[in-house]
């Protein structure tokens, strides 16, 4: 089915800014929470985002693996270093960004934590058990 112009604006925004109800809303001059119903519920307009986005990302084509592979491509690059007039100056600043970026990748670790309010009771338990021994 077609969507009317006010619907198909606020797709048209939520699809440019990548997602954003809130900034679509704007955008497109309606209330975030209109914006939110209609994203989020209107099987015609969840389908025009869809469409759109898949071809987008068709466009672009790039791949988990390029970005990992460009980033090995960075840690050899600052291994290998700059030539400077008192030696070789190595980046291991890039090296170890480039590593970092690789291991957020691979879920080594996390920067943030969110522990609910039941799981909290949990944790403290195993913190006690833990200085216990």
């Amino acid at each position: 089915m077609e969507l009317t112009p006010k619907r198909q604006k606020l797709a048209d925004a939520y699809i440019k800014n990548g997602g954003v109800i809130k900034d679509a809303a704007k955008v497109a001059g309606v209330s975030a929470s209109y914006a939110s119903k209609v994203i989020k519920e209107d099987p015609d307009v969840r389908d025009y985002i869809a469409g759109h986005m898949l071809a987008a990302s068709k466009e672009t084509q790039l791949t988990v693996q390029e970005v990992l592979d460009s980033l090995s491509y960075a840690k050899e690059i600052a291994l290998v270093g700059t030539p400077t007039a008192h030696g070789t100056k190595v980046e291991i600043g890039s090296y170890l960004k480039a590593t970092e970026m690789q291991g957020r990748y691979l879920g080594m670790w996390v920067d943030n934590m969110n522990i609910s309010e039941t799981g909290h009771g949990a944790l403290m338990a195993k913190i006690k058990d833990r200085q216990g021994q």
